[in-house]
């Protein structure tokens, strides 16, 4: 009866389809059909590989015709994909058999097929965590990876997470290709920490780079530069690197920023990658993480990578200076309070802790990010960390150029734009078409005076009766 019924919904759809002309189509109606168009998609993806694991249940996936002798094989061949997705489609319908919350969201278009791999997955290692990833791929759909991701790693023991790493020490490769234009790849697959310590050593190469392209005029990819800093790393372990004319040679480390305008003539250099050791007490007395709790390690722009006991301690002798470690039972920089622009260390350390992803949650994207004044730097003269926020480099620059403001969401570490149309946000007329008070308008109330450490001046606000102002941060 099924399979009367899909043959006669896969003739209707193909004689729907048959002559069809996307240009007749209003763009406005293309845009409402996507999502009907994508729920056909998923759900007719999920039937595909809940039928693909049941077939593969039988040695005779042909019917008795010669063909291939794993299911693996047949699989590829029957979907015209490669062996190894082949082989993650049918690791998928297996753990979808357990997980039937997670299938019935499958079939019912509410999950995608790479969501719902992953949410099977999870739920095969912590089974009371289906509902919760279920919940978080209705309503923050961006963060699913992440946290299938921390539910494999937490939910295992110590003996566990040990044979992880030690697979991923066994695992490590650096693979040469070609792709179809014929230009050179290179792969490489190595451990976590691993690749934080690969981060620090390339750093300064890559700023040599950075410099001397920067003089020179040429604009490129931060990807590009960094190829060409390991070609110059490689270079200056052989002896046969030509760094004389690197602005870098001078030993300040500083370049020139060309160019007319506000900019020209000053020098500036990329930050190095901090690396943060996030450690919560009890996972630390106890040998290994669980759900819930942090023992990680993290690179700037990169997700953060579990860690064992024995790894920390390695980590911790080395005294690497770019290595901060965040504890949960350390000192409070909540409310430390100071009156320069910049965050003091900790502050900064415990801003990388608390954001580290932008917080804007349309966003929420991992890579460099930029601290956020809120309120603005100008009007506030101090910086408090529960008035920072690290943001992406394009939702800053939404703020400090576009004039949209950033609010705090209640329970969450996310902060929602507000954009000057708004009613919530700060200048909009709504506040400042209010209906003028009886009488005679009321004094200027004193301006208070900043309070300053001792052996420090007071920093000047701005003048009585201006208007606020929007100031980049």
């Amino acid at each position: 009866m099924f399979g009367t019924t899909v043959e006669r919904l896969a003739t209707e759809l193909g004689e729907a389809l048959e002559g069809f002309d996307v240009a007749v189509v209003e763009p406005r109606e293309a845009a409402a059909l996507v999502p009907v168009v994508e729920q056909l998609v998923r759900r007719a993806t999920a039937a595909r590989t809940l039928l693909v694991g049941r077939a593969a249940e039988s040695n005779d996936f042909d019917g008795g015709v010669r063909g291939p002798r794993s299911a693996v094989g047949w699989a590829a061949r029957a979907t015209g994909v490669s062996p190894r997705q082949a082989m993650r489609e049918l690791q998928a319908a297996q753990r979808l058999r357990e997980a039937s919350g997670t299938q019935s969201a499958f079939l019912a278009g509410d999950l995608s097929a790479e969501q719902a791999a992953r949410i099977a997955e999870a739920a095969a290692i912590s089974p009371g965590s289906e509902a919760e990833l279920l919940t978080t791929a209705r309503e923050r759909p961006q963060e699913v990876e992440g946290r299938c991701r921390h539910i494999k790693a937490h939910a295992a023991g110590r003996e566990a997470q040990a044979a992880r790493q030690e697979r991923h020490r066994r695992a490590r490769r650096l693979v040469r290709g070609e792709d179809d234009d014929l230009a050179a790849t290179v792969s490489m697959v190595m451990p976590g920490v691993l690749g934080a310590r690969f981060d620090q050593l390339l750093a300064p190469f890559v700023q040599q780079v950075v410099d001397r392209a920067r003089v020179e005029g040429r604009f490129e990819p931060m990807a590009a530069h960094r190829l060409d800093g390991i070609f110059l790393a490689l270079e200056s372990a052989n002896g046969t690197a030509d760094i004389a004319g690197s602005p870098d040679a001078a030993g300040d480390g500083r370049v020139p920023v060309r160019g007319r305008g506000k900019g020209s003539g000053r020098t500036r250099r990329l930050p190095q990658p901090k690396v943060i050791v996030r450690v919560d007490a009890a996972a630390v007395a106890r040998g290994h993480a669980l759900d819930g709790e942090r023992l990680d390690l993290q690179v700037d722009g990169h997700p953060p990578v579990p860690i064992g006991v024995d790894e920390l301690g390695r980590i911790l002798t080395d005294d690497d200076p770019l290595v901060a470690v965040v504890a949960t039972d350390g000192i409070d920089v909540t409310h430390v309070v100071h009156l320069r622009h910049d965050p003091t260390p900790e502050q900064a350390t415990a801003l990388d802790w608390l954001h580290d992803r932008c917080a804007n949650p349309a966003c929420d994207a991992w890579g460099p990010l930029e601290t956020h004044h809120e309120p603005p730097y100008a009007l506030s003269r101090h910086t408090r960390l529960d008035e920072l926020v690290r943001l992406h480099g394009d939702c800053h620059d939404h703020a400090t150029t576009g004039g949209a403001t950033y609010q705090r969401i209640a329970h969450t570490p996310h902060w929602q734009p507000v954009t000057p149309d708004d009613p919530r946000h700060p200048c909009h007329p709504h506040h400042r078409l209010r209906p003028p008070t009886a009488g005679r308008s009321p004094a200027p109330t004193a301006r208070p005076e900043t309070s300053t450490p001792t052996g420090q001046a007071a920093l000047p606000l701005d003048p009585p009766g201006d208007p606020p102002r929007r100031h980049a941060t």
